[in-house]
Formats: C-alpha cells, structure tokens, sequence
C-alpha cells in the first residue's frame, strides 16, 4: 500500500487530533508520498482549502494549490513538497445539522484511466476570539 503522510506546522493548539488555526494564520507543513510499488501518474496536487459535506450541493475552494509535475514514484524514493497558505477572514470551520464546513490538505496523485491515490488532513479554523474591555 502507499502511503501520503501530511505533517501539520505552525498551529495554535489541537482539539483532538485536529490542529487549530484562527482567520490569517499561516497554514504549512509538508507533504511525502511514499510508493510500495511503480506508480505511473500525471501529476500530484497539494490543495489547502476548505468543502462542505451535508445536504444540497457540495461547494469548495481551494486557496493554494501546488502541481508536482511528475510521471511516477518510485518505491523507496519518496516524493516531498512543502506548503504554506495564509487564511482568509473566512469561512470557519463548522459542524451542523445540516451541513459542515471542512478544511483540510488534500493531496491527489493523479492516474490516467485508474482511480487517483487520494489523502487529507483536517484543521479548524476557528473564529477570532473575543476580548474583553
């Protein structure tokens, strides 16, 4: 099996296993895609960015986005990428009824008339806190 490890930096705290940032925080880390065996691929995509998940129609956006131009991973010579993206003022991350809105990395090796090799990693973007007067 492959294995995609995402490494998270630069986070304030964690609420389980989940890193949290807060609205223009920087999120970066790095990202290694370890191959057992010969993948032959298009490219791999590094995404930081946020998606919904619940009822009506899934929305996204990715805020940065890295294309490694490469063809195939050989095993025992992992491919690495750094990232880094700075948060926008929104949207935060939020679990609802109806709806959730996830932020995470997520990295995509792409294969040609194959299914992708597909990994994330989750954060929380939480709301600016509040001081007091």
């Amino acid at each position: 099996m492959h294995t995609i490890q995402i490494d998270l930096r630069d986070y304030r705290s964690t609420l389980g296993e989940y890193p949290i940032y807060y609205p223009g925080d920087r999120v970066s880390g790095q990202v290694v895609i370890y191959a057992e065996s010969q993948i032959k691929c298009r490219n791999i995509r590094v995404e930081v960015g946020w998606f919904t998940q619940g009822k009506g129609n899934r929305d996204k956006e990715a805020i940065q986005q890295y294309v490694i131009d490469v063809q195939q991973i050989e095993p025992g010579m992992p491919i690495s990428q750094k990232f880094a993206a700075d948060l926008p003022p929104m949207p935060y991350s939020f679990s609802g009824e109806l709806i959730n809105i996830v932020w995470a990395v997520q990295v995509t090796v792409d294969i040609a008339m194959r299914s992708d090799i597909n990994e994330s990693r989750q954060f929380i973007v939480r709301p600016p806190e509040k001081r007091s007067s």
